[in-house]
């Protein structure tokens, strides 16, 4: 089994923000390519056609929403991540997926989400909803 336990939450935005595109909430992780541990497990995943990233993998915590166009949502995520106590999350089930690209991927999963991790994420998709709104009713930016 696999634990990986995160206590520290930070957001890393883009210097552009990418209109248009589904928003997700991700943890970047630095890893060392040529760790003992993740050359095991690339060896007991080499059936899977996963394109390893070097240096670092992400960790995405929670697809947010579809992102509005021409917004700089970086405050309004900070705003939530400033509002709660970094929540531990405890990776203990790990699982592969293919897309249709035949591109795959590595899913490491959460038994028990914390509440105020879901209620952080559940503010952040309200936040956006409000300003998407009420940037759509003033200018038609969407």
């Amino acid at each position: 089994m696999l634990f990986v336990i995160i206590k520290q939450l930070v957001f890393h935005p883009s210097a552009t923000p990418n209109p248009g595109m589904i928003l997700s909430f991700e943890l970047k992780v630095p890893i060392d390519y040529e760790t003992d541990w993740f050359k095991r497990m690339r060896s007991i995943m080499s059936e899977i056609p996963v394109a390893w990233q070097k240096g670092y993998c992400h960790i995405t915590l929670a697809f947010i929403d579809d992102t509005p166009i021409d917004l700089d949502l970086r405050q309004i995520i900070k705003k939530n991540l400033d509002a709660i106590e970094t929540p531990t999350l405890t990776f203990d089930k790990i699982g592969a997926f293919e897309i249709t690209t035949g591109l795959g991927f590595i899913h490491l999963g959460v038994s028990e989400i914390p509440s105020q991790f879901l209620s952080m994420v559940e503010s952040m998709r309200n936040d956006l909803k409000d300003v998407a709104v009420r940037c759509f009713l003033i200018s038609g930016c969407m």
